[in-house]
């Protein structure tokens, strides 16, 4: 094992190594370490941030230690990376064993959506990695109701890094109290338990929210203006394609949002007209389950242009790469898929662990298509898709030892 995260941590750091040092790939870095820099001159950040805290906190905490280098946090992430490869394989290990957990190893240690996000400063590996701890902890409540508590808290972090754990909550939640491992009381103090680590994590920001925008707002503000239009996908499309360029212009106007934002305003632009959301989440899934990654605003060489005249840190090179990104992610995702898809079938019926996973691979996907959705949004419950590939490929390749094919015949 050792081994191979050493290998692991080592093309990491080559890919971190060939990248421009002081540029970045992707628009929203510039937000985030704007915000880092300002956390450590002011001690806080600023009052019109309006995004998750904890990825610019991480930055913050980098540049304190090595200065502002774009390359210090790449190689922090490195070794979240290597950590990432780590309880991949210890999560693998718990549910399906050794051959498995080996193979899911070594499979995360050459996953290209892996190793690309050490590089591209960005929450995405960060948050990867905070919610399969999260799960692992989950599934150690065997040994202790402690870890019910730490689960709870390591949520509440992986909110606070993207707020996308809440499409998970009510599934969590409902599993902790259904789970028939232990009996009733039980199962409510460890529901108990995983709430009060939850809250008592998310209370400091959530305080500091209602002081901003003078309402209750766990985590970040969703603007109305990223609700899609339910009746019109054409409107859609070149609001996605422009940057979502309305909402860039309402928070401009309105830093901390307005009523028209809050959550029950929300639920009902989805209520109003629950066939046209069924329909939209049905074309939205699409995209989420894509084989390669689309609708990334930092593919279009006049959205990277548009961003250099305002940062000339970034990078607008590249078109090459982006035109070859669809063919290399196709060939590498579909038998990803197909295998993770074979292994599902394999352990078929599922034990109430491996119901948990599904329904959290749904949840996240689901959520995401009732607002949009992209394959960078799949990334943090690829470990899972991982493992089961695992499983898929150690089947797979047993079973074609015992073929009788024979290449003289």
């Amino acid at each position: 094992m050792l081994s191979w995260l050493a290998i692991a941590l080592l093309i990491r750091i080559v890919f971190v190594l060939v990248l421009e040092p002081d540029k970045y790939y992707f628009s929203d870095t510039r937000h985030y370490d704007a915000a880092a820099r300002y956390l450590l001159e002011h001690g806080n950040l600023p009052k019109d941030y309006y995004r998750a805290p904890l990825y610019p906190a991480l930055m913050a905490g980098v540049y304190a230690v090595a200065g502002h280098s774009f390359l210090a946090v790449r190689l922090f992430e490195v070794l979240l990376g290597t950590l990432l490869c780590l309880l991949i394989y210890q999560l693998a290990n718990n549910l399906f064993g050794s051959n498995v957990a080996k193979l899911s190893l070594v499979l995360s240690v050459f996953f290209p959506h892996f190793i690309i996000l050490s590089g591209i400063l960005y929450p995405t590996l960060s948050f990867t990695l905070l919610l399969i701890l999260c799960v692992f902890l989950l599934f150690r409540h065997e040994h202790g109701l402690l870890y019910a508590f730490l689960a709870g808290s390591v949520a509440a972090l992986a909110a606070l890094n993207r707020p996308a754990v809440f499409f998970l909550l009510p599934v969590w939640l409902t599993w902790l109290l259904w789970d028939r491992t232990f009996i009733v009381k039980k199962r409510i103090l460890r529901l108990v338990l995983f709430i009060f680590g939850l809250l008592l994590t998310l209370t400091p920001w959530t305080i500091r929210n209602y002081h901003v925008y003078h309402r209750l707002v766990l985590v970040q503000n969703l603007p109305h203006t990223v609700l899609p239009d339910l009746e019109d996908q054409e409107a859609n499309n070149h609001e996605i394609n422009s940057g979502f360029q309305k909402t860039v212009d309402y928070l401009a106007k309105n830093p901390t949002g307005s009523q028209k934002d809050a959550l029950s305003k929300t639920i009902m632009h989805y209520v109003h007209d629950p066939i046209g959301t069924l329909k939209y989440v049905a074309k939205e899934m699409v995209h989420f389950w894509a084989p390669y990654p689309d609708r990334l605003d930092s593919g279009d060489p006049s959205y990277r242009s548009a961003i250099y005249s305002q940062d000339e840190r970034m990078f607008t090179n590249g078109e090459l790469f982006w035109k070859l990104v669809p063919y290399f992610s196709t060939i590498i995702m579909v038998p990803t898929m197909l295998l993770a898809l074979f292994g599902l079938g394999l352990l078929y019926p599922w034990n109430q662990k491996m119901i948990f996973l599904l329904l959290t691979i749904a949840s996240m996907a689901l959520g995401y298509s009732l607002i949009y959705a992209e394959v960078r949004y799949r990334i943090p419950v690829e470990p899972f898709i991982i493992m089961f590939t695992a499983i898929g490929l150690e089947r797979f390749t047993h079973i074609s030892k015992k073929l009788p094919f024979n290449v003289n015949h």
